[in-house]
């Protein structure tokens, strides 16, 4: 389902000209799913609480992507 979820949001950023899908934020009852494009083939899905502090996490995902994209 994760890749219907890029595709869906890929396709959205092409009508609306905003080049690739970089990071999305989707809030949930129950919690967060954040999805971050790694490369051209790997997207990384992070599930996360609801009381977590999502800003933090964004500002790490955001850092480290480019070394987490060198793990996959």
């Amino acid at each position: 389902r994760a890749g219907a979820l890029v595709a869906a949001a890929e396709e959205l950023a092409h009508h609306a000209q905003r080049g690739p899908l970089v990071t999305s934020v989707l809030e949930y009852e129950r919690g967060f799913a954040l999805v971050s494009a790694l490369s051209s083939e790997a997207v990384l899905l992070v599930l996360v609480h609801p009381s977590a502090n999502v800003g933090s996490i964004l500002f790490d995902l955001r850092r480290h992507r480019g070394h987490i994209a060198s793990l996959v």
